[in-house]
């Protein structure tokens, strides 16, 4: 079961035709409640952003942020965090350059973002990209960056029993403990791209990417079993023990047979190899997206969308068709209004598995979504 309410506030002044500044705030209150137990999580987080065009051919964007989340996690013999409670904070500044090299032709753009949080201290994260326009209908693009993804509680506090066995008299568990210590995962990516304007209303990109993975996190080995009075427990710690590659294609299209009805879909193919020789655990090998959307008037917008995604042997994920329909108004009186059927293939279906025991999978059930919400006029 899952609740959950957000508010979100957006700020925007001009001081000058080359100077801007916006300011976007928002905070949302999670609850949700599962086989594990449940987990009660507030998140706010406030973000400034200042543009600044120096000269037409210079233009820097910078600014900072403060995001903040707290969480208290259900505890049970099963699951169990320390501490119970706890409050995140991390801190990051930003910056953006963007030079153009031969006007309405050649342009670079660098920059990095430096942040600080409680679990592995200051972190960074540069890109740099290059973008070539030879003609108004073609451009070509480049990229190289690095990210990063800091380890969550349950890979730093967790205290999980799973996988009950019989051994002899008494239970045996698999306890897998967080580990304080971990370091976040670091990805470097590599994108080359294109993109094409073949007529008005029909135009296709096409990407290739190749991302090399570091200090992944994973279940490390198991250690010698301790034994207690009611049961048995084989334990078991995260451990930044993994490598990998994913590299692959991205096809993109968009055509508009109407003024009012407009089509775009997608195909990713992706393949890989982690620690260990595993090819592409983790993600399909194809990945198919088809999208509709008919004004049907000026208000009201009808939308429909169909996702493929391959079927992953390895972790026992079959071949996923999703199909989701909704309709939709345009802002009336600062006012938008949706309502979504989402998953309307199946009443439930299975989108996510570890492929490990101890960790159930997840079913994700069909859905009906209402949305409301309002904006108040920017400047």
């Amino acid at each position: 079961m899952l609740f959950r309410s957000n508010i979100q506030g957006r700020w925007t002044h001009h001081f000058s035709d080359h100077s801007s500044t916006d300011v976007l705030a928002y905070c949302n209150w999670f609850d949700r409640f599962d086989t594990l137990g449940g987990d009660i999580r507030n998140t706010c987080d406030v973000e400034v952003q200042h543009d600044f065009v120096f000269t037409p051919r210079h233009s820097l964007i910078w600014g900072g942020s403060v995001l903040s989340t707290v969480d208290s996690p259900s505890d049970n013999f099963e699951i169990s965090y320390t501490p119970a409670r706890q409050r995140d904070t991390t801190y990051s500044v930003f910056g953006q350059y963007e030079i153009a090299a031969v006007p309405d032709r050649l342009r670079f753009i660098g920059g990095a973002k430096l942040e600080h949080n409680a679990t592995t201290g200051f972190e960074i994260q540069p890109q740099i990209r290059g973008i070539w326009t030879p003609s108004q209908s073609a451009t070509l693009w480049g990229a190289v960056s690095r990210a990063v993804r800091e380890p969550t509680r349950v890979n730093t506090d967790v205290d999980l029993k799973a996988s009950e066995t019989l051994g002899g008299p008494l239970p045996v568990f698999a306890g897998i403990t967080g580990n304080p210590g971990l370091h976040s995962e670091v990805v470097r990516a590599y994108e080359l791209g294109s993109r094409y304007q073949l007529k008005p209303g029909f135009s296709f990109d096409l990407a290739a990417f190749y991302n090399h993975y570091d200090q992944l996190i994973n279940v490390g080995p198991p250690g010698p079993p301790q034994v207690f009075s009611s049961y048995i427990e084989i334990p078991l710690q995260f451990l930044n023990s993994g490598t990998g590659q994913t590299h692959g294609l991205e096809l993109f299209t968009e055509l508009r047979p109407v003024g009012r009805w407009s089509l775009s879909g997608g195909l990713t193919e992706t393949r890989g190899v982690s620690t260990g020789g595993t090819e592409g655990v983790d993600t399909p090998r194809h990945i198919l997206n088809l999208q509709s959307r008919l004004d049907l008037t000026r208000h009201f917008n009808f939308d429909s969308n169909y996702y493929y995604y391959d079927a992953i042997s390895q972790l026992k994920l079959p071949t996923l068709n999703r199909v989701d329909v909704g309709f939709s108004t345009n802002r009336i009186s600062g006012f938008t209004f949706s309502i979504w059927g989402r998953n309307l293939q199946s009443a439930r279906h299975l989108e996510n598995n570890t492929g490990e025991p101890y960790f159930p999978a997840g079913e994700v059930r069909r859905a009906l979504v209402l949305e409301l919400m309002w904006r108040s006029n920017t400047e």
